[in-house]
């Protein structure tokens, strides 16, 4: 019986020592040279070193946008983590929670105090208070020149320790973290980085390094298109950042987005981030030893918009001269043989230089909403300048011809009727009496477009949202612009009083000024549509579509348009009659005025929209000002539409 329980013990010995052989030959043999390689990884110190993102031009190679050379003040992660005294005592609680988990800590400040003491020849008591007050004065340094450069100590550092916590609590603590230095305050001029550099030996943790700020050259002209860039975030890290297949770690370092980098989050800054975005390089050194690679950074590539700047600020000059300065609208200009994008004016706008500064107020601003894109992204009823599209659906239809005529007295229904359906000259008392489709467009008549879109209606339910869908009103624009959105059509019309209402351009359908704009266009190019371009080579395919429609219908059109400008038109008084200002225009606009009802007592908004010239048409463009309570779309938007044509001949766009 003894001798059989050896037996069996001898061979569980055995059995272990077998296991274990088998393990270190595993470890070894086959995953040795993987475990190698991770060792000498970690031996080594590797330093990135900043891409430049690439520049924003306008069509005549003015910079909207460039990296401009500057230094960030970074922090070793161990120094952040050992006795903060100059974060708030919230990030200080974070810190030391962080500290208690990285015993790492100890024995760097060990081997700094070490280092002082063969560098200054003294005791371990001095090297310890010299470490103290290097410490110290690191922390005061950084500190004042956050405060100079109006950013917060705090938040830097309590975001890359609590980005570590987070790594840590969800297995992804990377060692690396560890010894890298992460920027706290970024964007120093060379000045301020050389005062510092000259107090670097006193300090201890802290590094000067090279790195890039974007720069905005015109501030707040063309913001909502140019739009910004900030740091990116983990959700945008999970889902842009592709799994690390690669043998090389640094490979992946150099494409992915780590923390801290930055990213467009609006405008072309967005829509043209994989072009804009460069690829970082690194410096791979042996720790206290020379440079073993050193591998450039690559620059993104430029982008092109087909915006012109001083075209840009000049419009939002004479809008709020016009206005007064106390209404907000949007202008767009686009060119019609082409149909790109010339000027997108948001009013008001916000400095893009001053974003981060400014982003609470920004954010929280629930009465102008600066940072709304109001071209691409608000929807506003088109009211009246629909008809000119109504009228080309109901002759495409062939629910009418340029024959028909309609009776204006005011009103489409008798008196008694619940609604009876005004035109807006019987607020004045008058009316327009019997008119064909040119008069109607001229005299914006109310009565003589309830009858068509009663009509299409009465042919087919949303027909006419067919029509306004092939003018481009149902969807994006197609700029690639991050904030366009489409315009909203009914998807089918189940009473006649609003197929009499959408004639109009009221009720149910909301659209952007770029759909209305990109719709003159249209019009002006006799029926060929194209999606408008902004951005040159980096943007979407430009969609080019052919109208269903009769040569005579369109030019029918554009002559009603045309006599909207010329005497007794709705937009001549303020174009170029008596209420007009300045010289004579000299240009044969075609326009349409609008005044579109919200249904609140803020007002109405007040479009004027069109082409010019009319005979070789160059510019369309669309003004909307913002809830008018006296007037109209002529009194109100009509002047900004008439230094419009003005500055665009000065200019050039208009020979």
């Amino acid at each position: 019986m003894y001798k059989q329980r050896i037996k069996i013990l001898l061979a569980l010995w055995v059995l272990v020592f077998v296991g274990i052989a088998a393990r270190l030959g595993y470890l070894q043999l086959l995953k040795g040279d993987a475990y190698r390689a991770k060792v000498v990884e970690l031996l080594q110190s590797v330093k990135f070193t900043p891409a430049r993102r690439g520049k924003i031009i306008d069509r005549h190679g003015r910079i909207l946008a460039i990296d401009e050379p500057c230094f960030d003040i970074c922090l070793d992660y161990r120094f952040m983590t050992t006795d903060p005294k100059w974060i708030d005592r919230a990030e200080r609680a974070r810190v030391r929670r962080a500290n208690r988990r990285l015993p790492r800590q100890a024995r760097w400040i060990a081997g700094e105090q070490d280092r002082i003491k063969k560098q200054e020849g003294v005791s371990p008591e001095r090297s310890e208070a010299i470490f103290r007050r290097r410490r110290l004065k690191t922390w005061r340094l950084a500190h004042r020149s956050a405060v100079e450069n109006d950013q917060d100590l705090a938040e830097s550092v309590g975001e890359i320790v609590s980005r570590y916590e987070r790594m840590s609590s969800g297995g992804q603590k990377d060692i690396r973290e560890l010894y890298r230095s992460h920027p706290v305050v970024r964007g120093l001029d060379e000045t301020s980085a050389v005062a510092i550099k000259a107090e670097l030996a006193d300090t201890v943790g802290m590094e000067i390094q090279p790195s890039h700020r974007r720069w905005y050259p015109y501030g707040e002209h063309a913001c909502h298109v140019v739009g910004v860039i900030d740091e990116v975030n983990r959700d945008t890290q999970a889902s842009l950042n592709r799994p690390q297949f690669e043998p090389d770690w640094l490979t992946w370092q150099r494409d992915s987005y780590l923390a801290g980098d930055k990213i467009g989050i609006s405008g072309v800054e967005k829509m043209c981030e994989p072009v804009l975005r460069g690829r970082r390089g690194y410096r791979r050194l042996k720790r206290g030893g020379p440079v073993l690679q050193d591998v450039p950074s690559s620059p993104g590539d430029d982008v092109q918009l087909t915006l012109d700047v001083a075209l840009q600020a000049e419009l939002q000059r004479i809008f709020i001269k016009q206005t007064g300065g106390v209404k907000n609208g949007c202008v767009v200009v686009l060119s019609v043989p082409r149909g790109e994008v010339l000027a997108m004016v948001s009013i008001p706008g916000y400095d893009l230089n001053r974003y981060r500064r400014d982003i609470n107020d920004l954010i929280h601003d629930d009465v102008n909403f600066r940072l709304r894109s109001r071209t691409v992204a608000q929807q506003y009823p088109p009211g009246s300048t629909v008809k000119p599209i109504t009228a080309l659906a109901g002759l495409g239809e062939g629910v009418i011809t340029l024959r028909t005529t309609y009776n204006c007295n005011g009103y489409l229904l008798p008196p008694g009727a619940p609604h009876r359906f005004a035109c807006w000259i019987a607020k004045r008392g008058g009316s327009h009496g019997p008119l064909a489709v040119v008069d109607a467009i001229k005299n914006s008549c109310n009565i003589f477009f309830y009858h068509v879109g009663e009509k299409l209606q009465r042919r087919r339910s949303a027909l006419l949202c067919e029509w306004f869908e092939r003018f481009g009103f149902g969807q994006v624009p197609g700029t690639g612009l991050p904030e366009e959105v489409a315009g909203r059509l009914p998807g089918r019309i189940e009473y006649i009083g609003e197929a009499r209402m959408l004639g109009i351009g009221q009720g149910p359908v909301s659209v952007t000024p770029l759909h209305v704009a990109n719709a003159m266009a249209a019009i002006a190019r006799d029926g060929e549509f194209l999606s408008p371009v902004l951005v040159r080579d980096a943007g979407p395919h430009q969609t080019r579509l052919s109208l269903p429609l009769r040569q005579e219908y369109i030019q029918a059109v554009q002559r009603g348009m045309r006599e909207v400008c010329r005497p007794g038109g709705t937009a001549y008084a303020y174009l170029s009659g008596a209420k007009a200002e300045g010289e004579p225009l000299e240009v044969d606009v075609c326009g349409k005025t609008g005044t579109a009802g919200t249904g609140t007592p803020r007002g109405d908004m007040a479009w004027f929209v069109g082409f010019a010239p009319h005979d070789r048409p160059q510019i369309a463009f669309a003004v909307v000002v913002e809830y008018v309570t006296e007037g109209g779309g002529a009194s109100n938007a009509g002047p900004v539409g008439r230094e419009l044509i003005r500055i665009c001949k000065r200019l050039g766009y208009i020979r």
